[in-house]
């Protein structure tokens, strides 16, 4: 259970970020255009591991090639909708993402196992909204996040 809880706190951070903060297998469907230049989301790039074309579902790695690891630059002559399978994400988390993933861990593991909520009775329970990320790790994470209560 404790994993499932670290994944979902990474990739709340990451979505907070909007770039991996941990180095990961990644699976990108991408359409290409034919200008034989693609852009991925996921930087910077470790390993290009494969490319298929969904059309027919042929292995093209062999014509890829990774012209610019740090921002994510594939250089790939072809058409149609392709599926990249590649290693990205840091070499190693910098330590403020670290203590913010672990200040959301703590929160989502809280919320979850040590404090009643209940969403229908405001009164005599606590109303818990959509998770946020808590104020300490947004600072952290450079956000605007408030002061707490």
């Amino acid at each position: 259970e404790i994993e499932d809880y670290i994944a979902a706190a990474s990739e709340a951070v990451e979505d907070h970020l909007g770039y991996l903060a941990v180095r990961r297998t990644v699976v990108e469907d991408v359409s290409l255009d034919g200008t034989g230049v693609v852009c991925l989301r996921s930087a910077p790039i470790v390993e290009l591991i494969s490319v298929v074309a969904l059309a027919d579902d042929s292995d093209v790695t062999d014509s890829a090639s990774v012209s610019d690891h740090q921002n994510g630059i594939v250089a790939l002559s072809a058409s149609g909708t392709h599926r990249f399978t590649l290693v990205a994400g840091p070499p190693q988390i910098p330590a403020k993402v670290g203590l913010a993933t672990r200040i959301v861990l703590q929160d989502l593991w809280e919320s979850q196992h040590l404090q009643p909520w209940n969403i229908d009775d405001p009164v005599g329970g606590r109303r818990r909204p959509p998770y946020v990320i808590p104020w300490q790790a947004e600072k952290l994470l450079g956000g605007k996040g408030s002061n707490p209560p």
